[in-house]
């Protein structure tokens, strides 16, 4: 907020930029990528959120909106987690690992 009060620049963008940066980085570290598995995770996200795209479910995913547009990409985010925990679960013998678990003990 205190860069968008000084320099007039919206905070989004900025968000949206380091986070694009900070994400190359780390893609441009990868020393392998299975393009089978990346594959299945997109097929599945775009599916899922291409349901609630065009769907009708409520109000609140109405793309006219601003709202709607903020909703609608949070829950692809949250999609797309749900995709690539379900793929490495399932398939490839993965399981989760949670920054909390020491509470469980």
């Amino acid at each position: 907020m205190f860069i968008q009060k000084k320099k007039s620049i919206d905070y989004r963008y900025l968000v949206f930029s380091v986070g694009i940066i900070l994400a190359i980085i780390n893609l441009l570290n990868l020393s392998q990528i299975n393009l089978v598995v990346m594959g299945q995770v997109i097929l599945i996200w775009l599916f899922l959120t291409c349901i609630f795209r065009i769907g009708k479910f409520w109000d609140l995913l109405n793309i006219r909106s601003e709202n709607g547009k903020t909703n609608l990409s949070i829950i692809s985010a949250h999609l797309f987690d749900t995709s690539t925990t379900f793929i490495a679960v399932d398939y490839y013998g993965y399981f989760e690992q949670y920054c909390t678990t020491w509470f469980n003990l």
